[in-house]
Order: C-alpha cells, then sequence, then structure tokens
C-alpha cells in the first residue's frame, strides 16, 4: 500500500483529516511570448497588493472576485507561505466542512482522501455508501472533480465539490493502475459509525475509523457490549486507515485499555511541555488480552493510540509503519475564518519522535497477507 505522505491535521482541540497546477505540469497553457508588458499603477501608494489588484482590474479577462475572497485569498497565502503541510486558513464553511467529515455525518459519496505527492489519494470507501456501490476503491487517484482539474486545490476545497445535497450527482475522474476511469455517484446522506464490534469466535474486533465528537459514547457501549459477552476473550484493535480526529478522543479511547493514570502522550511546544494521562473508567477493557492493527494510513491519534498501549501494556503491532503525524495543530478564530497552526509536537510515552517516521511495527504483514488473521493467530500464541 501505498504511504500517504500528508495527513490530515492534528489539533488540540482538533487533532486530525494539502501540485503546481496541474494544468502547467501538463503543458496545458498558451502565453504571448511577443513581450513582457510594463505596468503603471493607479494606486498612490506601494502596497504590492493594492497593486495586484489593480492590475487584475485594468487586465484580467474576467471579473476579479469580490472583496471578501481576495482577503481569504491573502490569509491563506500568508499561512501557506510556512510550507507547514498541516497550517491553514480555513473559511467557516472549509472548517464546517471539515469538522463534519471528521465526525462521519455529512451528505456526500462516502470516502475519506488525501493529498499526497501532488495527487488526491482515496484512503477508505466506507461499506454500504455510494462510493462503494461505484467500486471506488482505495488508492484511487481522484483527478477531476464534475470535470474541472483540481490538482491546485486544497483538501477542504476538493471535499467541498464532492460533498452536496443528497440525491444529487458528482462526477470523479480517478487514475487506477494508469487508467483514467469515470465515476457517476449519487450523494446521499453518510453517518459512519467511529467504531464498530466484531467476533471472530471469541476475539472481539473492534474497528476504530475517525476520532469523533461521538466516539466516547460509541465505544462506551461497545465496551459494555464486550464485557457482557462472555464468549470474547481477547481483542484486536484495527486502526487501519483511521487518519486522527479529537485530542480528547485518542485520550479516552487509551482509558478503556490502560491502568487510570498511565502516560498516554508527551507535548512540547516552544515555550511548554505538557504530559496527558489515562482516567480511570467505569467499562474498562484493561484485561483483556490485545493486539493492534495498524497500516501506513493509520495517522496522528490513532498513532497516539497505538503507541499508548505498546509503551504502557507491550502491545504488539501487526501490519505496516504507520504515517507518522507527530505534530499538535491548535485553531485560532480570525477575520472570520480560522487560522490552523503547527504549534506542538507529540511523543510516545517511552519518548519517542514519530512525526515523518512513524511506529513501527512488531509484525510486519504483506499484501499478500490478511492482517487481521495474523493478528487472531498471534493472540493464540
Amino acid at each position: 500500500m501505498q504511504k500517504k505522505q500528508n495527513q490530515k491535521p492534528l489539533f488540540k482541540s482538533i487533532l486530525g483529516i494539502i501540485l503546481v497546477s496541474s494544468l502547467i505540469l501538463n503543458g496545458y497553457f498558451l502565453i504571448n511570448n511577443n513581450s513582457t508588458r510594463g505596468y503603471k499603477s493607479s494606486a498612490t501608494n506601494n502596497d504590492a497588493q493594492s497593486e495586484l489588484i489593480n492590475l487584475i482590474d485594468q487586465e484580467y479577462l474576467r471579473e476579479r472576485p469580490e472583496i471578501d475572497e481576495i482577503e481569504d485569498g491573502k490569509l491563506k497565502g500568508i499561512v501557506a507561505s510556512l510550507k507547514d503541510p498541516y497550517s491553514q486558513y480555513l473559511t467557516s464553511e472549509e472548517f464546517k466542512n471539515f469538522t463534519s467529515s471528521l465526525n462521519q455525518k455529512y451528505e456526500g459519496i462516502g470516502i475519506s482522501f488525501e493529498k499526497q505527492n501532488g495527487e488526491f489519494i482515496v484512503l477508505n470507501v466506507f461499506k454500504s455508501s455510494p462510493a462503494e456501490s461505484q467500486g471506488l476503491q482505495s488508492g484511487d487517484s481522484i483527478f477531476k472533480v464534475s470535470g474541472e482539474l483540481i490538482g491546485n486545490l486544497t483538501i477542504e476545497e476538493v471535499a467541498s465539490k464532492i460533498k452536496g445535497e443528497g440525491g444529487t450527482e458528482v462526477e470523479l475522474t480517478i487514475i487506477r493502475e494508469g487508467q483514467e476511469i469515470v465515476k457517476k455517484i449519487k450523494r446521499e446522506a453518510i453517518k459512519i459509525d467511529l467504531v464498530t464490534l466484531e467476533k471472530k469466535d471469541n476475539v472481539g474486533v473492534i474497528q476504530i475509523t475517525s476520532f469523533g465528537e461521538d466516539l466516547k459514547s460509541e465505544l462506551r457501549k461497545i465496551s459494555d457490549e464486550i464485557i457482557a459477552d462472555n464468549e470474547i476473550q481477547s481483542l484486536i484493535l484495527d486502526l487501519r486507515s483511521n487518519n486522527g480526529g479529537y485530542l480528547q478522543g485518542a485520550i479516552e479511547s487509551s482509558s478503556h485499555f490502560l491502568e487510570p493514570d498511565s502516560l498516554v502522550l508527551q507535548e512540547q511546544s516552544k515555550t511548554d511541555e505538557k504530559t496527558f494521562k489515562s482516567k480511570e473508567v467505569s467499562n474498562s477493557l484493561k484485561n483483556y488480552p490485545l493486539v493492534v492493527i495498524v497500516d501506513g494510513f493509520t495517522a496522528s491519534a490513532s498513532e497516539i493510540l497505538a503507541a499508548s498501549l505498546r509503551d504502557n501494556r507491550g502491545v504488539k503491532l501487526v501490519g505496516e509503519t504507520t504515517f507518522g503525524k507527530g505534530v499538535v495543530q491548535e485553531v485560532f478564530n480570525f477575520n472570520g475564518g480560522l487560522v490552523k497552526l503547527t504549534t506542538n509536537e507529540w511523543l510516545t510515552p517511552n519518548g519517542e519522535k514519530i512525526n515523518e517516521k512513524g511506529l513501527e511495527v512488531d509484525i510486519a504483514v504483506n499484501e499478500d497477507q490478511d492482517a487481521l488473521e495474523i493478528a487472531i493467530e498471534n493472540l493464540k500464541n
């Protein structure tokens, strides 16, 4: 499986889920090369931004954006100049779309995706979703949305184009194994369970898909169900393709599997260091034998959970080296939008920095093997 290069932001209040224009990369441009014209601005000051707006007003073929759109563009540009893939300026609508995806509640087609090396790669296709019914697959590269090239857009901009009112249709052009494929998909209301439980004989398989706002209550129900089922003797925690979510969700999830007051993670900023510890829960799963499955798309909050179980309980990790999202973003209200800035780096309980490195697994699984079967077999040994 191709490993991601960028990942949904990891927030302190929110952990987290950005190409030169593909038009330029593919040579689809036409320039009048007779000369480069000089320009005399009518502006009375030396402000380069005002100069540029005046130039656009006078020479741009079409109508320029509204002033508020220009202002948003300026702010986006300033944050983009940090060259940090996790820092962004988001409009309120973009942030709303982002948090809806994080909580797995929205109207769309039922996929998660990320921008890696300039491509929008499908990470997960949710079960019983419109995307699954139309044959979308993990690893597909989204090339166009409704005929529009998207290479120069942000993740939030692409997400807003794919989402839409239930019953409407969106056309995705994807690249799969070098072939261009067009998929017309009807949108519908999407609500994906943040955590599910499946039984494999006497093994309970818990899958967490995202660390959204409702995870605490959903995991509590799952824990009660496990404890009430006398047949379940051991557990597997499946964190594959989980890109992260809320920090509190990672701490609360760890609390179900650890002794109270266990160190979950350490966090460092420019001026401060903090530690986060597990809490006491009434329906603890700490005494069940446990194995965790991860892959190259396991990132941020899910890496925190995996590392806390490994370092505190010696739980084995099965699968592939994780993504390596070891930095934290905070969100600031700013000018009617929100600025998401990298402010901290987190470390595992044992003090390991995993950013751009990931967590190494104890038992590696290749593409020809079934990670779940290997995890179950490991529980028997």
